[in-house]
């Protein structure tokens, strides 16, 4: 496995050096932070081809020590203790790749917290208008499958049935009454000749394998 480190110029400023990276394989392609993403954006826009130079390096820490000892001679933009100010967008002194970054959420339970959080009634009236009149875009079959894969072979509890119960009852007959046998046979021949989806197959497989235990 052969390892490198690489500093990126910009063709738009004199070739100003801007990053300096380390890593192996494919590191050199991967998305870097935002302002070094911006700088790669204005390139293009601007018809020039991103200047790299890459460093062959005989092992991951000899590939450390050359990306440390290249921020500290061109300096960075950001305040890095211990490094003098200059043009790169690397935002540590180097030597530890993005393991050196501290993430914005470490320590933080974000689950509790978001589960614990409750809008006010004046924010719901305000998603609630914002919301009225607005259709969602009609769900692919795609999608409507790979939803209905993913909740093969999951049960409901006993109460979220009662409350599916308790929220279905009697409505079919209250909004439209029961169907007749004319609406029966049409929705019959409309379904006649029509492919199973995945989906569909699946469920009726799941469910005639669950017949068969029974019997």
């Amino acid at each position: 496995m052969s390892y490198y480190t690489y500093v990126f110029f910009d063709p738009t400023r004199n070739n100003e050096p801007f990053y300096v990276g380390q890593g192996t394989k494919s590191r050199i392609y991967k998305k870097k932070n935002k302002q070094v993403e911006s700088r790669r954006k204005k390139i293009i826009e601007n018809n020039k081809i991103l200047t790299v130079d890459i460093i062959p390096a005989l092992n991951q820490n000899h590939s450390k020590f050359l990306e440390i000892c290249l921020i500290e001679i061109y300096g960075t933009r950001p305040v890095v203790e211990g490094v003098k100010r200059g043009p790169l967008w690397n935002f540590t002194k180097g030597g530890e790749g993005t393991c050196g970054i501290t993430p914005w959420n470490k320590g933080k339970n974000i689950k509790s917290t978001r589960s614990n959080y409750f809008h006010s009634e004046e924010t719901k009236q305000k998603i609630s208008i914002a919301n009225k009149g607005q259709k969602r875009e009609p769900q692919s079959e795609e999608t409507k499958n790979k939803i209905s894969i993913s909740k093969i072979g999951k049960n409901r509890t006993e109460e979220t049935k009662k409350k599916i119960s308790k929220k279905l009852a009697g409505k079919c007959y209250r909004e439209t009454g029961p169907l007749t046998d004319e609406h029966k046979l049409n929705i019959s021949k409309s379904t006649k000749g029509k492919p199973w989806s995945e989906a569909r197959r699946l469920a009726q497989q799941k469910k005639d394998n669950i017949c068969l235990v029974d019997i």
